[in-house]
């Protein structure tokens, strides 16, 4: 009676921990894109312009390319990989405000910048570094701590109320336990959580999307690009479950996305995600379908609202506040591209020694 007590109460035990991995998601919308779109869509059925805002374009300041942007109590966070190396903040009409993180070898230092998220809860800025390694700042950018916070390469980092949520992006060299896509820790980095095995061939780095990791609510959503697939991360389960699964007819092979000089080359035979955003009520993606740029934008329950060829370029996007968007804009591509659009333009004057812009709007 005793063993089978104790075989009752381990079958219990795994029960109760098999079911907290289970999401609350109890649906997986398919979303087919198949069709050839004969519809064309511009700039015009999507952005709804809010403003433009020009950051100082002070030397200690110059951009050469944003990688994100936060914004936070009316503050903007943009991250620079290729100048500054670090995160630049400007106030709420571009002004030059400080910086947080350094490229070196002392306190506080690193030798690599993948990527950032702002800690709400806890007043903090970390900064995602190589090896895996974040270096945690207050909001007015000193050093506070650095950790080592797993064996597999993470590129991608996000944060809410639960902690952080990391992802491999299936680039990573470990194995086994130490190669999984998504991991969670608390707010001191203490280890929580890990979902869905790596694929079997190793992915490059491709800058297709802005955001992979992307906050709605309480929710952090992660976009696969490699498999098609969305996936949420629920904040009160700590679990992770595929929400969205993107259907195309000839979706990029898992040999041919590992090879960057194949893909490059055969891209125009294949289906594939290059960009998205995603929101409470509906979700925005770009997509390649035989050779076309393609939007879609899909409602939350999976219905497709609109779907077309996408004529003209389009930015890259972060979440700002609220339902607001925020997008990118280097002087050079508003001169040439954005000025000579009837859109609503900066009030001011904009030249091509200009720093980046930060063009504010909404999706309709």
């Amino acid at each position: 009676m005793k063993h089978v007590g104790i075989f009752s109460f381990l079958l219990l035990l795994l029960f109760s921990c098999t079911s907290r991995d289970k999401s609350k998601i109890e649906e997986i919308y398919s979303i087919k894109l198949d069709d050839v779109q004969e519809t064309t869509l511009t700039y015009s059925d999507i952005i709804d312009i809010q403003e433009w805002i020009v950051l100082d374009s002070l030397n200690e300041c110059t951009i050469g390319d944003v990688a994100k942007i936060e914004e936070f109590n009316k503050e903007y966070y943009v991250l620079d990989k290729a100048i500054q190396k670090c995160v630049l903040v400007f106030d709420e009409h571009g002004k030059y405000l400080r910086r947080i993180g350094r490229i070196g070898q002392g306190p506080g230092e690193y030798a690599q910048i993948y990527d950032f998220t702002i800690n709400r809860r806890t007043g903090c800025v970390a900064i995602l570094s190589g090896l895996s390694k974040v270096y945690v700042y207050d909001l007015k950018g000193e050093f506070r701590v650095t950790k080592q916070v797993s064996e597999s390469l993470l590129w991608n980092i996000a944060s809410n109320d639960c902690g952080y949520l990391m992802s491999s992006n299936h680039h990573t060299y470990t194995e086994g336990e130490n190669a999984y896509l998504l991991y969670a820790f608390d707010d001191d980095f203490n280890f929580k959580g890990k979902w869905i095995q790596v694929l079997t061939e190793r992915m490059p780095t491709l800058p297709l999307l802005s955001s992979a990791l992307q906050v709605v609510g309480s929710e952090v959503y992660y976009c696969d690009v490699f498999t098609n697939s969305i996936y949420s991360y629920i904040c009160d389960a700590d679990s992770v479950a595929e929400k969205y699964d993107i259907l195309f007819p000839a979706p990029v092979p898992d040999n041919v996305f590992a090879d960057v000089m194949e893909f490059m080359g055969k891209q125009r035979e294949y289906d594939f995600i290059n960009e998205a955003v995603i929101n409470e009520k509906n979700i925005l993606l770009c997509y390649a379908r035989q050779g076309n740029y393609n939007l879609v934008i899909i409602d939350s329950d999976g219905t497709i609202l609109k779907n077309g060829r996408y004529s003209g370029r389009f930015p890259k996007v972060f979440h700002g506040s609220d339902k607001e968007l925020l997008s990118p804009v280097s002087a050079d591509e508003y001169l040439s591209y954005w000025e000579k659009l009837p859109v609503i333009h900066y009030n001011g004057i904009v030249s091509p020694e200009s720093n980046f812009m930060i063009l504010r709007w909404i999706m309709k």
